[in-house]
């Protein structure tokens, strides 16, 4: 029963002469599992995307309970060791956690803070030359920027970016 917290199981043998030595074992309830292992997943995540997370599996767990931040939801997984999050745009920062589970109770929490990264500074010089000719093409690069995951260019009036747009040279 729910109120089970250990003892001593006991058995003889029975017949009509009488009954045997009892032989009995000693059980215990099942302790809560150890807290799984730190999350695994990116720390800095942006708005409007799906993030994966994960942590080993825990001796003794039948499952896993997944808590998102504000703003942010268990899409799938929840109940086992990977799940993915998504985040809405609204998401800015917070916690993630996970407790491990079993019939013995329920481990303490793994968290991770989370937080959408700040805007990445502005680019150094750009690298080309300043003088092009009409109907011709030019080179023009920049060095990469912490934090950045793609560059945006724009070319003047009846010019184009014709490769390399996103990168750091075009």
């Amino acid at each position: 029963g729910s109120g089970f917290n250990g003892g001593s199981i006991s058995v003889s043998a029975v017949n009509c002469s009488g009954s045997s030595t009892a032989k009995s074992l000693s059980i215990s309830k099942t302790a809560a599992p150890s807290a799984p292992s730190a999350i695994n997943g990116s720390v800095s995540v942006c708005p409007n995307s799906s993030v994966s997370y994960s942590v080993t599996s825990v001796s003794g767990a039948t499952s896993y309970n997944w808590t998102a931040p504000a703003n942010a939801s268990i899409s799938t997984g929840q109940g086992t060791t990977n799940v993915t999050v998504s985040f809405a745009s609204g998401f800015t920062s917070g916690n993630l956690s996970v407790v491990a589970i079993s019939c013995g109770g329920t481990s303490s929490a793994k968290t991770i803070s989370i937080a959408k990264p700040t805007a990445p500074s502005t680019p150094g010089t750009v690298s080309g030359s300043a003088k092009v000719c009409a109907n011709s093409t030019a080179n023009y690069s920049i060095s990469s920027v912490s934090g950045a995951t793609s560059y945006n260019w724009t070319a003047p009036a009846n010019a184009s970016v014709t490769a390399g747009q996103g990168t750091t040279s075009v």
